[in-house]
């Protein structure tokens, strides 16, 4: 089998069409319809044409090494020393990224307007009681001293090994790096791209969903999975491309 035929073959087997891969890679439907029919031509260039079969065979769970090596030994070519697929740069997404950031100069201009005013009062009403003549007569009754309050103790720390208690509502998923590093592409029930990249050993991301996350794992081994409070340990073997569908009700992978 050829390239092409290969990744339309992995794709039509996962359940995948045209328009789920083009919205998981950001690659177009006509470009990834030519590819599958081994026509690279419009990905303008070899180096291009390697990312977008690296991209494509990572959705589709299908090993992109022996493919790479095809495509270099047809073309006489030779890859560039590519681990892991980088996140593709949308400009459209990081202008949105940029209107959501807060505006912090004018929130400071606020909170210090506040403060200002919240001065001007108490120092208008310490005025007006300085001024009052004093009505009271007789002997001054002594206020009785306020009772002692007993320091609390302050709550104990969790373990930093132990869980954290997610919330209880939708679907709520844990990714711990516990190899070298991994590709991770996740996203929400409505198609949003909840996180695209690559994360090293240490790294911990939650996510969470009304009603489903699907994430994609360029290495399995190196990847543990709380699900909806439930370890379910290491996500598969080392250099392994799985895919995992997670809801409300999951306690174990793939459960969907």
């Amino acid at each position: 089998m050829s390239i092409g035929e290969i990744l339309a073959t992995a794709r039509v087997e996962s359940g995948l069409s045209i328009e789920d891969v083009s919205r998981e890679t950001r690659i177009r439907g006509g470009l990834i319809l030519a590819i599958e029919k081994d026509n690279f031509t419009p990905c303008g260039g070899d180096v291009y044409a390697r990312g977008h079969i690296r991209s494509i065979a990572a959705i589709v769970g299908v090993d992109p090494r022996p493919l790479i090596a095809e495509f270099d030994r047809i073309h006489g070519g030779v890859p560039q020393p590519v681990e892991n697929p980088a996140p593709t740069f949308d400009p459209h997404v990081a202008e949105q990224a940029e209107r959501k950031r807060p505006n912090w100069a004018a929130a400071m201009a606020v909170a210090l307007l506040v403060i200002c005013v919240i001065a001007g009062f108490q120092l208008v009403a310490r005025s007006s009681g300085t001024n009052k003549p004093s009505t009271l007569s007789g002997p001054t009754r002594s206020s009785s001293p306020a009772p002692t309050q007993r320091p609390t103790a302050a709550p104990t720390p969790a373990p930093s090994n132990a869980v954290a208690i997610l919330p209880q509502t939708g679907v709520h998923v844990r990714v711990r790096l516990v190899g070298s590093r991994s590709w991770l592409h996740v996203t929400g029930s409505s198609g949003q791209v909840l996180f695209q990249g690559i994360l090293s050993k240490g790294a911990q991301r939650d996510f969470a969903d009304a009603r489903r996350i699907r994430m994609t794992l360029g290495n399995a081994g190196a990847v543990e999975l709380i699900v909806n409070g439930h370890d379910l340990g290491v996500a598969g073997g080392d250099g392994k491309v799985i895919q995992e569908n997670f809801g409300p009700a999951s306690t174990s992978g793939s459960a969907g």
